[in-house]
């Protein structure tokens, strides 16, 4: 990999804001793997006080939505926000969703392929078209990607 100096990453990173190419938009795969890949390269320039600061002025936010309560000076979580609270929980929910993230993506260009008529096979969904997977269903793209399937797991068991 070539090294790219903070600044020329900075202008490009900021083109790219301002006005994407037509051929990253078209690319979902390519387009979803610089969103994470920028979004994972957040905590890492995060300095302790950008942390502090976005803590603190989110609590408010959060207070709006019912996620926490204010209990006097302090704040706590609210019950039906707890299970975020736990540490394996959301892990295993990120790991999903960087699954799903992509078939998201995929999801308009999927439908629009087959003229919007609701999907009926299993093994030809937005997941293949995101994955390029042929003659696999879920199940099976997951039994191959054991992450991936522990984080659907735990989701499918926080609704059961």
């Amino acid at each position: 990999m070539t090294s790219i100096s903070p600044e020329s990453l900075l202008s490009a990173l900021e083109t790219i804001a301002s006005n994407p190419p037509a051929s990253l938009l078209e690319n979902h795969v390519l387009k979803t793997k610089l969103r994470l890949a920028a979004r994972d390269s957040s905590p890492v320039l995060e300095t302790p006080a950008d942390a502090l600061a976005r803590v603190l002025l989110s609590q408010h936010v959060y207070s709006a939505f019912g996620a926490i309560k204010e209990n006097g000076q302090y704040y706590m979580l609210s019950s039906s926000y707890a299970l975020f609270a736990d540490s394996t929980f959301t892990k295993e929910v990120v790991t999903f969703a960087d699954f799903l993230g992509p078939a998201y993506l995929a999801l308009p260009r999927f439908l629009a392929d087959r003229k919007y008529k609701n999907p009926t096979d299993p093994q030809n969904t937005a997941v293949q078209t995101a994955f390029h997977y042929q003659n696999k269903d879920l199940f099976g793209i997951l039994r191959e990607n054991p992450d991936t399937a522990q984080g659907f797991a735990t989701l499918m068991n926080t609704w059961a």
